[in-house]
């Protein structure tokens, strides 16, 4: 393998996107996060994020055809093979052709991956999984993603769309997710799910002190708001940031019992901003798991942070440990 390689990478979420330019090493040599505003569209989002590589390849004194490959880590379900985003619950696309697109505009050839895959993928390859075989990587994020590597290959699925994590049931019945069914892990532990939970509690008519923070407009409120209030002792904000933990807890429960995995990395900006969930957690599963699985697991927070996605997606678009892995 060539050594000095170095590829673009781009974490798509739901409200921001990281454009980064990756060394071979899983270094971050330059990188740019903007945000994509509410609900933009295929064409929109392929302006911004075409404009956002040509400006770190600029930074970096870099032409594409420097670049060893273009990987982008998006939220939804994605066929891999043609490069299309089947279905992203964040922007309420169907069937877009994504990789192409980005093709055309930057005239570099893109990987597009499910973004969960990717974070799962450069935490196995470079952050809190190296050196094993089996990860389980769990996102929460503005959704809840999450992604495998079982015998050190990225496992996706028949049709390409495993690990969709947060769209496993945890109260049967329960509050409206994203997706538009009910009762899944990110309807109660992720960003958008806990924000939507606290609207509907404040127009119900519940007092929470976080309101005049918010100046009146429940609208406005993020998750980390949530948390800060609960640590503060809001009632309203207490209920529902328990609620989100219990749900983490019990996902994470789940899958390791389920797939026994070697480490179990939690990352997204869930975890990013409340680092102290994982001790929790990590309790949690060696109290209420199978005595075999609880004495070898571990449970740790993702290392490379808000990168973990654009490393990965850099890293499969560049062909980065190829030598390591292959999909399964």
């Amino acid at each position: 393998m060539e050594e000095g390689k170095t590829a673009v990478g781009i974490d798509l979420g739901g409200t921001k996107a990281i454009i980064a330019l990756v060394g071979e090493d899983g270094e971050v040599r330059f990188s740019r996060r903007i945000e994509v505003g509410d609900k933009p569209s295929p064409e929109e989002i392929t302006a911004m994020l075409s404009d956002g590589v040509k400006g770190v390849l600029g930074e970096a004194g870099m032409t594409a055809e420097q670049v060893a490959g273009f990987g982008v880590g998006a939220a939804g379900e994605i066929m891999q093979d043609e490069g299309i985003l089947t279905y992203s619950p964040n922007f309420d696309w169907h069937d877009v052709p994504l990789a192409d697109m980005l093709q055309k505009s930057t005239g570099l050839k893109a990987v597009l991956e499910n973004d969960v895959n990717a974070g799962a993928y450069g935490e196995w390859l470079f952050g809190a999984g190296r050196g094993t075989r089996n990860l389980v990587a769990i996102f929460p994020g503005t959704g809840i993603g999450g992604g495998f590597v079982f015998d050190g290959k990225l496992y996706s699925g028949s049709a390409g769309f495993a690990a969709e994590i947060g769209h496993i049931i945890f109260r049967f019945g329960g509050e409206m997710c994203g997706c538009g069914r009910r009762g899944h892990f990110e309807a109660y532990a992720g960003g958008a799910g806990i924000a939507a939970r606290f609207q509907a509690a404040v127009e119900s008519g519940r007092m929470t002190s976080l309101l005049t923070r918010l100046g009146g407009q429940p609208k406005n409120v993020k998750a980390t708001d949530i948390y800060s209030a609960a640590l503060e002792g809001d009632t309203l904000c207490s209920e529902l940031w328990n609620d989100a933990e219990e749900a983490l807890k019990t996902l994470a429960l789940n899958l390791a019992v389920a797939l026994d995995p070697d480490v179990i990395v939690f990352g997204g900006g869930i975890v990013d901003n409340a680092p102290d969930i994982i001790g929790p957690i990590a309790d949690f599963v060696k109290k209420n798991s199978l005595d075999g699985v609880a004495s070898h697991i571990r449970i740790v927070r993702a290392e490379l942070g808000e990168n973990a996605v654009a490393i990965g997606a850099a890293a499969l678009g560049g062909g980065f440990g190829a030598d390591k892995t292959e999909r399964m």
